[in-house]
């Protein structure tokens, strides 16, 4: 086996490189939100707060991930899966962050167009693109193929995270903080 270090977004991008399966993982999710998540979420922040008008390379410190047999129909309806040894609770994690962000980006973007300055009008459209797109990083979508989740979880758990993934997560009692200290669901 052969180790490598590889930045988040080559797992969470638009395309279907990468579906992760965590299904054989004998672990359900289990992470306290004021243990683990923060923490997570703190990592992100901390990562992300240098950087200038871009955002920095994350890894999610060491994951192992191993490919499944696949025929070729599958790879190409599903994309390439990989089964999900360690790392299974960070890679929900991060779905949920993406999840609320993108329902946060949604929310925004919902917001009452009257008397909208230009500006305005160009943030809430601005809004519903990241939301859009963010969207694709949880399900990227395949042209004539069924919608699949970046990440697939053990039927205890599916119900759960389906319903996030699927959204929307965002409603008047979410808080969000854009500068990535707090994450209330």
């Amino acid at each position: 086996m052969i180790a490598e270090r590889v930045p988040l977004k080559r797992y969470f991008c638009a395309d279907r490189e990468h579906i992760l399966d965590t299904r054989l993982n004998p672990r359900v999710y289990e992470w306290n939100k004021d243990i683990e998540v923060d923490e997570l979420w703190n990592d992100f922040h901390d990562k992300f707060e240098g950087v200038q008008g871009q955002c920095a390379e994350s890894d999610l410190d060491k994951v192992v991930l191993m490919p499944k047999e696949q025929d070729k129909k599958q790879k190409q309806e599903q994309g390439v899966i990989y089964a999900v040894y360690d790392g299974q609770q960070r890679f929900i994690t991060v779905s949920i962050f993406l999840a609320v962000i993108r329902d946060a980006f949604g929310e925004l973007s919902k917001r009452s167009s009257v008397g909208l300055s230009e500006d305005d009008a160009t943030f809430r459209e601005t809004c519903m693109e990241q939301s859009d797109e963010t969207a694709k990083l949880l399900c990227p979508k395949k042209v004539g193929k069924p919608d699949v989740f970046r990440i697939l979880v053990k039927d205890r758990d599916s119900k759960f995270l389906s319903a996030i993934l699927k959204g929307p997560v965002v409603s008047p009692s979410t808080q969000v903080s854009f500068k990535f200290r707090s994450c209330r669901l």
